[in-house]
């Protein structure tokens, strides 16, 4: 956000508290892509904070591509079970 004095300030945004942990992971994810992507948001000097950019986006990236591989986990293990299920 731009402060008082055009400046840009970070601020922390709370998750409501009946969202579970992977729920707060995703929408924190989301959040991260709105703000690069269509935040526009820039301080008096200009300029986004590049490191804290380039940070967000690494994490990010990190976390997505652990759900990624988990999903497929989840998604193969159900298929196995499934076909263990038919051919009894």
């Amino acid at each position: 956000m731009i402060d008082k004095s055009g400046d840009l300030d970070f601020i922390t945004e709370a998750h409501k508290d009946n969202y579970t942990e992977l729920h707060k992971v995703i929408v924190s994810i989301q959040r991260i892509r709105n703000n690069l992507f269509h935040g526009g948001k820039h301080g008096s000097r200009g300029e986004d904070d590049l490191e804290r950019n380039k940070f967000l986006l690494e994490k990010g990236k990190i976390i997505l591509d652990q759900l990624a591989e988990l999903t497929l986990i989840l998604h193969l293990t159900i298929q196995e079970g499934t076909e263990k299920l038919f051919m009894s």
